[in-house]
Order: C-alpha cells, then sequence, then structure tokens
C-alpha cells in the first residue's frame, strides 16, 4: 500500500472537504480518503503504488475544487 498527500484548492467548509472525500475515494484502487480542511490536504491510500495523476486531479476538479500539487 502507498500513501500520497494532495494539496486541494477552494474547500471551505465541512461540505466541501466531504464533496472531495467521495470524489477520491471513488476512484478504483483507493482504499481510503482523509481531508484536512484546515491544511487543505487529502490523504489518499492506495492499494497500490502505481498512480496516474491525471485521474485524482479530474475526480477533483468535477467535484468543484483543484489539486495544485502533493506534498
Amino acid at each position: 500500500m502507498s500513501e500520497i498527500n494532495f494539496i486541494v484548492e477552494g474547500m471551505k467548509c465541512g461540505h466541501c472537504a466531504a464533496s472531495v472525500e467521495k470524489a477520491l475515494q471513488s476512484l478504483q484502487g483507493v482504499e481510503s480518503v482523509k481531508v484536512n480542511l484546515d491544511e487543505e490536504i487529502a490523504r489518499v491510500e492506495l492499494q497500490d503504488e502505481e498512480t496516474d495523476m491525471s485521474r485524482f486531479k479530474q475526480a477533483v476538479k468535477e467535484a468543484g475544487y483543484k489539486i495544485v500539487g502533493t506534498k
């Protein structure tokens, strides 16, 4: 299992964090997601180490937010 931390822009409330969490959790290969609203970080645990960043960015974009980097 591997972990990646995304910096997510645009989250302002608990509903925003829940939307990002739901969007990322829906992706294949994602084991778990925890969003820290104060730090604007989404911690994603993956089942394998192969990661296609574009699918994470697209899922978050469709939820109305933006991944601006990793931490």
